[in-house]
């Protein structure tokens, strides 16, 4: 489109027809032209105002939702000629953000122009609009504020009290905006130019330690702090500032938490993080192509999982680039401008061993959380507590080579499949009639007492089957412990060297416990087949049932279970978990009923079909086993009993898996 079709198409404009011609065609020169598809939003109510259009062929409709509507509502339609953004007299928008959101009904062409460039020509004309100049200086804070990390997500409200309060400061070339042990009164926000922060020397010499550009913010630890400045800052050009005092910084992080962690986070940004040279870095494909990472520290035997993002912060940790550079350096990659996930990353890195100390902690974000989700972690730190005994490689190794791999033979693996399947089969078939000998009995109590007691001894077998498989694919088991998780004691060993091994033999080393608590289940009903004491039968039978609950309870696709982390490796998605959250969330809505949007989502609604079938079958099984058993210790049926236990177990439960949701949500990109 030519610049005299513009010229004609915004002189029809009352903001612009007392222009001279000449100067119509300055201002047309400014515009683009620009296409826009079918059923786009061209602006979205609430958006910051950052340009203008006019609309050269095409129909778009407004639309505007009120405080208190549930659905927005079309005000107007605009056709060609007409402009969005402005009015006859001025901007529409009055508080600096789009009014409405406007949407292509049709094919359209607009050309466009940036709010900074005709604030610009607005400058240099003062016979328009006055108060079309102010707002437009106003809007164009509100876009740079709204770009700085810290105060990107405050509301609107605040967004144009802080470009009220604001004060814009011209520097030329080589000017001190403060010195090292200034008292810090103001912050600064680059609008243009570029900032040097630097360190004087004792012997007159300096040390650069960052070079800033819009739309980055400097000078924010001594205010926050109340300390002297710790470092000088000078303008390496000519630059422009927005400077943020004292009183209206700390009005802001008072009123907007997150405001406020961003801007502490921007303290922790002078940090250096360094990756240690004995980490090792493997590469492995996972089963939809993806690349995974794993981080090894051998020194300490610890591992860490990453994606294509966190790879690339990864990356980034050379002990040169401050968190300041990495969060900017992720932003120009990813487009994602976010300091506090950086910093809780790197943060979790450096607990890991991964790179060298990081100063600070995360006290902040604790004080931040609220109580009811303070309340569920404490919970579940008291009830999965646990201690490790240290290195157990070496003697895992030896046991191993000794007489344990005689077990991973066929004819020994064959033999013990055929015990579990029969011993399964026998326990269904005999089911009726164990509990009506269990019922008839005088001793259940102690029975019962008897079976958990020898159950709770052969858990350590449970997590020697994971051992022993881990060394049957030649993978080191770094160490083994004893703890208690919700409702027994529980023993775990670190099998995390299987992350290099693939993703097949990962699996055999999920389930291998449960192949042992399965097998235990069916040798005890093999035995009992071949025993006429009443109370033996009923104590292997309860020694069964004690294991093939064991087995349901690892097979929970909710929580970190060998169930969760044999259908993560079987999926080949480390985080999915998270990914099944975000997409239900997200993207269920839009996905539904489009098989083809499902079929690319199917690691995630296979994850949310297995939690939902499992907590469908666990109030079955938790409530016949709790009423077998009430029954048999009390010879009486106890149905409101049951139904409270089983109740009281599946909010337990449910307040355990709402706090990990919560938790996979902050997480970062690992």
């Amino acid at each position: 489109m030519d610049t005299q079709k513009k010229a004609r198409l915004i002189k029809k404009h009352p903001c612009f027809s007392s222009l001279p011609d000449v100067e119509i065609n300055k201002l047309a020169q400014l515009f683009t032209e620009k296409n826009i598809p079918i059923k786009t939003k061209i602006v979205k109510q609430d958006d910051v105002v950052d340009s203008i259009y006019f609309i050269v062929n095409g129909t778009a409709e407004v639309r505007r939702k009120n405080p208190g509507d549930k659905k927005s509502r079309v005000v107007a339609t605009l056709h060609e000629g007409e402009a969005i953004g402005l009015s006859e007299i001025g901007f529409y928008s009055t508080s600096g953000l789009r009014a409405a959101t406007v949407t292509a009904v049709t094919k359209m062409t607009v050309i466009k122009v940036d709010l900074d460039i005709l604030h610009a020509f607005l400058k240099s004309h003062p016979q328009i609009n006055t108060g079309m100049q102010a707002n437009a200086e106003i809007m164009l804070r509100m876009l740079l504020i709204k770009q700085a990390a810290p105060f990107a997500k405050i509301s609107p409200e605040n967004t144009r009290w802080l470009a009220e309060q604001v004060t814009e400061i011209d520097l030329p070339k080589n000017t001190i905006v403060f010195n090292k042990g200034d008292s810090g009164d103001f912050c600064y926000l680059i609008k243009s130019g570029e900032v040097e922060i630097f360190i004087p020397n004792p012997d007159n010499t300096e040390t650069s330690v960052a070079k800033l550009k819009t739309p980055m913010v400097f000078g924010e630890a001594a205010l926050l702090l109340n300390l002297p400045r710790t470092a000088s800052a000078r303008a390496l050009k000519s630059t422009h500032l927005i400077a943020l005092s004292r009183e209206a910084m700390l009005h802001i992080t008072k009123s907007e938490k997150r405001a406020g962690a961003s801007l502490r986070d921007l303290v922790k940004l002078r940090s250096r993080p360094l990756k240690l040279p004995i980490v090792q870095t493997h590469m492995q494909k996972a089963s939809d192509e993806e690349e995974m990472i794993t981080l090894q520290n051998p020194q300490n035997n610890s591992y860490y999982r990453l994606q294509e993002e966190g790879y690339s912060i990864w990356k980034m940790m050379n002990g040169k680039n401050t968190l300041r550079d990495i969060t900017v350096g992720f932003n120009k990659q990813y487009g994602i401008f976010d300091a506090a996930m950086i910093t809780d990353f790197v943060m979790d890195l450096e607990e890991g061993g991964f790179i060298e100390t990081l100063s600070g902690d995360d006290e902040e974000n604790k004080k931040a959380q609220p109580r009811w989700l303070k309340v569920i972690n404490r919970i579940q730190s008291i009830m999965e507590a646990s201690v490790g005994f240290g290195e157990v490689d070496g003697w895992i190794t030896k046991s191993y080579n000794k007489w344990v791999h005689y077990l991973f033979t066929k004819t020994v693996l064959y033999t013990g499949a055929v015990i579990t399947v029969v011993g399964f089969i026998l326990f269904l078939t005999h089911f009726n009639a164990n509990i009506t000998t269990f019922r008839a009995s005088h001793n259940t109590g102690w029975i019962i007492i008897a079976a958990i007691s020898g159950s709770m001894l052969t858990i350590f077998l449970h997590e020697l089957a994971h051992a022993y498989t881990t060394k049957f694919f030649g993978r080191k088991v770094a160490n083994f412990g004893i703890g208690w998780f919700w409702i027994g004691p529980v023993a775990f060993c670190d099998t995390t060297d299987m992350w290099l091994a693939p993703a097949k033999q990962r699996v055999w080393v999920d389930v291998a416990g449960m192949l042992v608590d399965s097998f235990i289940g069916g040798l005890a009903c093999v035995l009992a087949l071949f025993t006429s004491n009443v109370i033996l039968v009923i104590f292997l039978w309860l020694f069964a049932l004690y294991h093939y609950l064991a087995v349901f309870v690892n097979l929970t696709p909710i929580i970190e279970l060998d169930g969760y982390y044999a259908l993560m490796d079987a999926t080949g998605k480390d985080n999915l978990r998270e990914s099944a959250i975000v997409w239900l969330i997200r993207d269920f809505k839009k996905s539904w009923n489009k098989p083809a949007k499902l079929w690319a989502h199917k690691s995630d609604v296979a994850y949310w079909l297995a939690c939902f079938a499992y907590l469908g079958f666990s109030v079955f099984v938790n409530y016949y086993v709790i009423n077998t058993l009430l029954a048999g210790v009390s010879k009486s049926q106890h149905h409101y009993l049951g139904y409270a236990l089983t109740l009281f177990a599946l909010v337990i439960s449910l307040l355990g898996v709402w706090g990990k949701i919560q938790k996979s949500i902050a997480t970062p990109p690992s």
